[in-house]
C-alpha cells in the first residue's frame, strides 16, 4: 500500500495525540490526590453551649454512629450522640446530661442491635468520679443505664474502653470494661492530690446492665504507683488490656502493661510490663495484629519537642519482638490528639493534631510500616476553618482493621460550636 500525503498526516496526528495523552496520564498520577472532602455539618441542639469535642465515630452496616461531648456555657458537660446515613446525613440525634454534673464521654461501641457508652461521671463530693454506661437502641432512645460503683463513694472510678464478648453455650455474653481507680479514700485527712495511687479497674457486665445482677466480677490490678487500663480488646479465650504504668513524678520509670485474663472468671492468664528508658510515657493505642498474632503498644513522650511514637511489638504469649520502633514525624510539632488504626493493606494509620498557631489546629494523618517506618503523610490546613478543637477516633465494626477506601472523621469547629464531618481518602500521597 502506497503511503500518500494524507496518510502520513493522519499517522503524525495519531502520534502526536497518542504522546499527549501518556505525558498528560503521567502528569496526572504524580498530581496529589483530592484527599479531604467537607462533606456535612452537624449542628448541636443546645443554644448554649460553648464547644463541642468528638470522641468517636464508629463505623456501622448502614452509616456512622457519632460521640461527642458537649460542653456549656456554664462549665457543664453532657454528650450528643447522633447516626448518620452513608451520605453523612443525620438520622437522629441525641443529648445526655445528669443534673449539672460532668458526663465524659470515653468510647462507643454497637453490639447486636444495641449501642453502648461508656462515660467518666464527676461527682460533687470530694471531686470523686464514677463510671456510668448508657445501653441504647438503633433509634437513639436509652434502655437501660448503670453506675459503677452503685452508690456515692469517697474513691473515684475511671473507664477509658468498652467491648463486647460473645457468649457460647455455657458463658453468657458479656462487656468488658477497663479503667482506673484510686486505691486511697480521697476524704481523708491526709489526702493529697499529689498521690498517684491508682490501680487498673476491670469489670465483666451484664449487656442487659441489670441493676441487680449488672455486675459478673470485678479486679483491681497494680504494678506501680499510677495504674491505668486504656483499652481492652476481646479474644475467642478471654480479654486483653494494654495500659500504663506510671512511677512517681519526675523518675523514668513509666512502663507499658499487656495483661490478659479468663473469660469466665476474673484470673490473671499473663501479664507483661515493657519499659521505653528514660522516657515519661503517655498512651496512644494497642492493637491487635490478628494476621500475625501480634499485639502493638503505642506511647509518646510528651516533653519531647518533635512528634515521636514509639512501638513496642509482642507475640501471642507477650514476648517482645525486636527493640523498640521509632516513628519520627520530622517537623512536627508536639502531639495533641492521637491514636492508631490497622489498615487492611498493613500499614498502620495514625491520627493526630498538631497546633498550627494559638487560633488553629491542624490534623495530620500518617501511615507506617509494621517495623516503623514512615510512609505516606496528609495534613488537613484549612484556614477558613479556625479553632478545629479535636478529632473524634474513627473505628470499624470489627475494631481491628480498617479498610483502606474512605473512612469519616468528625471535626470540632469552636467558632461556630458545630461538629463538620469530613471524609478522608487513604490513597493520599507522600508529604515531605
Amino acid at each position: 500500500m502506497k503511503l500518500t500525503y494524507y496518510h502520513f498526516i493522519l499517522v503524525l496526528l495519531g502520534s502526536i495525540l497518542s504522546f499527549s495523552s501518556c505525558k498528560k496520564e503521567q502528569t496526572t498520577n504524580e498530581e496529589p490526590y483530592s484527599s479531604i472532602t467537607n462533606l456535612s455539618t452537624i449542628a448541636v441542639s443546645n443554644s448554649n453551649v460553648y464547644y463541642c469535642e468528638p470522641v468517636k465515630t464508629l463505623s456501622i452496616e448502614d452509616g456512622y454512629l457519632m460521640l461527642t461531648n458537649v460542653h456549656y456555657d456554664n462549665g457543664d458537660i453532657g454528650i450528643q450522640y447522633n447516626k448518620l446515613n452513608r451520605n453523612q446525613e443525620v438520622v437522629w440525634s441525641q443529648t445526655y446530661s445528669d443534673g449539672g454534673y460532668q458526663c465524659k464521654g470515653v468510647d462507643l461501641i454497637q453490639a447486636q442491635n444495641n449501642v453502648y457508652i461508656a462515660m467518666n461521671f464527676g461527682l460533687d463530693l470530694g471531686e470523686s468520679t464514677r463510671i456510668k454506661l448508657l445501653r441504647i437502641d438503633m433509634n437513639g432512645n436509652i434502655m437501660q443505664e448503670k453506675s459503677i460503683p452503685s452508690t456515692v463513694t469517697s474513691h473515684s472510678y475511671y473507664v477509658h474502653s468498652i467491648a463486647y464478648e460473645e457468649g457460647d453455650d455455657l458463658i453468657d455474653p458479656s462487656l468488658i470494661l477497663t479503667g482506673e481507680t484510686t486505691n486511697i479514700d480521697i476524704l481523708k485527712p491526709d489526702y493529697t492530690e499529689n498521690y498517684d495511687l491508682k490501680d487498673i479497674y476491670v469489670a465483666s457486665l451484664n449487656p442487659n446492665l441489670e441493676a441487680e445482677s449488672g455486675i459478673y466480677w470485678e479486679r483491681y490490678d497494680g504494678y506501680g504507683n499510677n495504674d491505668k487500663g486504656m483499652k481492652v480488646i476481646t479474644q475467642e479465650d478471654g480479654y486483653l488490656i494494654g495500659g500504663l504504668s506510671k512511677g512517681v513524678q519526675g523518675s523514668s520509670a513509666d512502663r507499658l502493661i499487656l495483661v490478659k485474663g479468663h473469660k469466665e472468671s476474673n484470673n490473671i492468664l499473663n501479664t507483661q510490663l515493657y519499659t521505653i528508658s528514660n522516657l515519661n510515657l503517655e498512651w496512644i493505642d494497642m492493637v491487635e495484629d490478628t494476621d500475625r498474632q501480634q499485639f502493638h503498644l503505642f506511647a509518646y513522650d510528651p516533653n519531647a519537642t518533635t512528634a515521636t511514637v514509639y512501638k513496642i511489638s509482642t507475640d501471642k504469649d507477650f514476648n517482645q519482638i525486636g527493640d523498640t520502633d521509632i516513628i519520627n514525624l520530622v517537623d512536627t510539632e508536639p502531639i495533641l490528639y492521637h491514636s492508631v488504626n490497622l489498615l487492611s493493606n498493613g500499614l498502620f494509620l495514625l491520627t493526630l493534631e498538631k497546633s498550627n498557631n494559638e487560633n488553629t489546629q491542624n490534623i495530620e494523618w500518617v501511615t507506617f510500616t509494621i517495623n516503623g517506618a514512615f510512609k505516606n503523610r496528609y495534613t488537613l490546613n484549612d484556614p477558613e476553618q479556625k479553632y478545629t478543637e479535636s478529632v473524634g477516633r474513627l473505628s470499624e465494626v470489627s475494631n481491628k482493621t480498617l479498610s483502606i477506601d474512605r473512612l469519616l472523621f468528625p471535626i470540632t469547629y469552636q467558632n461556630n460550636r458545630n461538629i463538620g464531618a469530613y471524609q478522608l481518602d487513604l490513597n493520599f500521597p507522600i508529604q515531605n
